[in-house]
């Protein structure tokens, strides 16, 4: 099964970062990675095939140009364009198995998009 939501927070400036997560059920063994992005890597596709979960900080400080489309969060799913956000990148990429998980941020989240049409 794998999730992947990318996550908008709210703030003027934005620096919001991912502090930390934790698997609190699944049939595996993974544990929670905070990836860095010095590395370069790639999401999806099972390219991990663990059972952790993943978060990474994707980008700063981003003002929309356009409104944009999120599943959860938003003014009736929708972030205005003008606003300024961060965006984060949570996930599992395994190649079997169910998983729930949590992830804490140092700022409010503004709206998620978890499914394709939203990322």
């Amino acid at each position: 099964m794998r999730t992947l939501c990318f996550l908008l927070f709210l703030a003027n400036p934005v620096y919001a970062l991912v502090l930390d997560g934790e698997i609190v059920r699944q049939n595996g063994f993974g544990t929670f990675e905070r990836l860095e992005t010095d590395t370069p890597f790639a999401v999806g596709y099972d390219n991990f095939d663990t059972d952790n979960l993943y978060a990474f900080d994707e980008d700063q400080n981003i003002e929309l140009s356009e409104p944009i489309r999120v599943d959860i969060g938003g003014d009736a799913g929708i972030i205005s364009a003008g606003t300024t956000v961060a965006s984060h990148y949570v996930f599992f990429d395994s190649l079997r198995g169910i998983h729930l998980g949590y992830v804490i941020f140092d700022a409010p989240v503004l709206g998620v998009a978890a499914l394709r049409d939203t990322m």
